[in-house]
């Protein structure tokens, strides 16, 4: 597979028009992914085709990205694609070397005989450009072996943001960061965007981390953090089955008591215990900070699924509903937020918030939000580490004569 990042980034910085791409959708159905033997998980197949936009002629052999998974498919000589997907909204890319790339966000669709198509539009990577990015990356490759003059400062953001545990997982390119001056204390801000790399040993993944903004400040007694991040997912190859089975078993245990997994059992005909969640709700709490802590106190009122979710009366999807900050408790893992990132130090169980930013919020039974500023998280799941993230797409492979 061939994804040239460094123009991926670029694109997302300049957020320039690329390639002409019509896409259609049609639906179908898979039910070889069971989770938590509740929910099979309905495909949709994706198709399209990358066409220059002065020539109308098709682009052959251009990366067709899907953002924040490990998804990608190849065009052919005609510039055609397919791809399978599970129904929700993702980002499209068109990756080339001889073109800039472009993102297109779409809606995947389960109804039987709907098509849609969407447009991306394009233009060639003149060749002194082209040029122009390979002396950049040498002068990258050089620069590799020095030391970074804010290295204090450095290890704060990869301990807060990267990685806060013992995991076989690290960023590759330290050397990219570049924090802000900043003379107030206890804060840490990257305003420049980069790509980052980060190569997760522990699950078996390479990170590109598109990052626009990071920003931590210290306080008495919580670290808040505000980031503005995008990030896409490559698979990397085990060097046995025993590798392999180990990485699928960590992305389980990391996968259980994320916000999916969460929807997902909101969705199910069981009871939220089952899956290891109980849902209180209290008085709707103004941030304390600029950081999205948190206060609510931890005598909430306990709440029934009842209470919180109901099917829609315009598809299969369901509602999440509630004039009041619902504070989850996920009782199969109990606190660890050693830096005090997460202001969990109340709580004996993983706490999580969701603040409803309208009426409601839309999400499909497997587990996918319709409109991701639908809602705002606090607690854990605000501030899950890159090391601990999973692609959007990723369900655990759970064999159906198991269910």
């Amino acid at each position: 597979m061939r994804i040239n990042t460094l123009s991926l980034f670029r694109f997302l910085s300049t957020k320039l028009a690329v390639l002409s791409i019509v896409i259609f959708f049609a639906a179908c159905s898979n039910s070889n992914v069971v989770i938590n033997e509740t929910a099979s998980v309905p495909l949709v197949t994706l198709t399209g085709k990358a066409v220059d936009i002065e020539s109308n002629e098709p682009i052959a052999e251009a990366d067709i990205l899907i953002g924040g998974t490990t998804k990608y498919t190849t065009t052919d000589d005609m510039g055609a694609f397919s791809i399978q997907l599970p129904a929700g909204y993702y980002e499209v890319y068109v990756d080339h070397p001889d073109f800039k790339e472009s993102e297109k966000k779409v809606n995947l669709i389960r109804s039987k005989g709907v098509r849609q198509s969407v447009t991306i539009n394009a233009e060639k990577i003149p060749s002194f450009l082209r040029d122009r990015e390979v002396d950049d990356a040498n002068t990258k490759r050089k620069a590799k072996n020095v030391a970074h003059p804010q290295q204090e400062t450095l290890n704060t953001f990869v301990n807060y943001y990267i990685t806060d545990d013992d995991l076989k997982c690290g960023l590759e390119n330290p050397e990219d960061v570049r924090f802000a001056d900043n003379e107030e204390e206890g804060v840490t801000w990257v305003n420049e965007p980069t790509e980052l790399v980060v190569m997760n040993y522990e699950l078996g993944y390479r990170i590109h981390v598109f990052l626009e903004e990071y920003v931590a400040k210290e306080y008495s007694q919580i670290i808040g953090q505000n980031v503005d991040a995008s990030y896409f997912f490559e698979e990397l190859e085990p060097i046995n089955k025993q590798q392999e089975e180990e990485w699928e078993q960590r992305r389980k245990d990391f996968f259980e008591g994320s916000f999916r997994h969460f929807l997902i059992a909101m969705a199910s005909e069981k009871s939220p215990l089952y899956f290891g969640y109980r849902i209180f709700s209290g008085q709707a709490v103004t941030n304390t900070t600029a950081m999205a802590y948190s206060s609510s106190s931890v005598s909430d009122i306990e709440k029934e699924k009842s209470e919180i979710v109901m099917p829609s009366f315009e598809n299969e999807n369901y509602l999440l509903r509630s004039d009041e900050e619902i504070r989850i408790e996920y009782i199969e893992q109990g606190v660890d937020d050693p830096d005090r990132i997460m202001g969990l130090q109340n709580y004996r169980y993983q706490t999580s918030w969701i603040s409803l930013n309208g009426w409601s919020a839309e999400f499909t039974r497997n587990g996918l939000l319709k409109d991701k500023n639908s809602i705002e998280l606090k607690g854990y799941w605000r501030y899950v580490p890159v090391c601990k993230m999973l692609p959007e797409d990723y369900l655990p492979k759970i064999n159906k004569d198991n269910s």
